[in-house]
């Protein structure tokens, strides 16, 4: 009796996940974020108070 309930538990475990996947909540397929980052060529970083700054090559 143990070695079939342990056979339906190890068959309901590997069945979990084969359920029908809902949509995105934004409507989309939610594989692409809806914001874009720039690359920030060109654009000269000033270190501001309270950042953390690392020196580097030295």
């Amino acid at each position: 009796m143990r070695r079939l309930f342990a056979i339906l538990a190890l068959v309901l475990l590997l069945l979990a996940g084969c359920g029908k996947q809902e949509a995105a909540p934004n409507g989309g397929e939610g594989t692409t974020p809806a914001f874009s980052v720039e690359s920030g060529k060109g654009e000269a970083v000033v270190p501001e108070e309270g950042d953390i700054v690392i020196p580097i090559g030295e």
